[in-house]
């Protein structure tokens, strides 16, 4: 299993508000794909944590999986408050421990725990 996949990486191009079937709503990053991801678009939908990402509007990291957003210049994290329209990011999937990745992890912190009607899907 890799450490990390390199999962997108664009310019960001707005914030936006999002509804969600979660009891708030949510918020989502959404980037202008760049160097190999230059033909995609990629989003981020994040409350307290990053949660989920599309790529094309295909799911590409799901919880349990750790989605994190890193300056493409300087490799430093990106907290969601930080994220601003015009900066250079790189998307970064982490795989979970294995433990969240057993049918029992799954039930307590895999898509559905956060809503999502998605099967789980490893990175």
């Amino acid at each position: 299993m890799p450490a990390l996949a390199a999962v997108g990486a664009g310019v960001a191009v707005a914030v936006r508000l999002d509804e969600v079937n979660f009891d708030r709503t949510a918020l989502e990053d959404i980037l202008a794909g760049c160097a190999e991801f230059a033909s995609s678009g990629y989003r981020v939908r994040f409350k307290n944590e990053n949660i989920v990402a599309w790529k094309d509007g295909v799911v590409s990291v799901l919880p349990p999986d750790l989605i994190s957003v890193v300056d493409s210049r300087t490799a430093m994290a990106i907290s969601n408050p930080e994220f601003e329209p015009g900066r250079a990011v790189t998307v970064l999937g982490f795989p979970a421990p294995a433990i969240w990745r057993t049918p029992a992890g799954l039930r307590v912190f895999g898509p559905a725990h956060f809503g999502l009607d998605e099967a789980y899907r490893p990175l």
